[in-house]
């Protein structure tokens, strides 16, 4: 089983997902999602090295809850 295949059934019922991170393997994991769980909503933010702060107002922006 790869990496990719246990991320993905660790998110289990999950309906959006925000994926933040530096580099390239954040894109090579939503391709993998689109094409493995359709219902999926799957959000790309580039961030180098973010705070926990700065994840908490990236999820804040991106699912309208503030």
């Amino acid at each position: 089983m790869t990496f990719l295949v246990r991320v993905s059934e660790a998110l289990g019922n999950c309906t959006d997902l925000l994926i933040i991170g530096p580099g390239s393997e954040k894109t090579e994991l939503m391709q993998f999602l689109k094409t493995t769980r359709s219902t999926l909503t799957v959000h790309v933010e580039s961030s180098d090295h973010p705070t926990e702060r700065e994840i908490v107002a990236l999820g804040r922006k991106r699912f309208h809850l503030d």
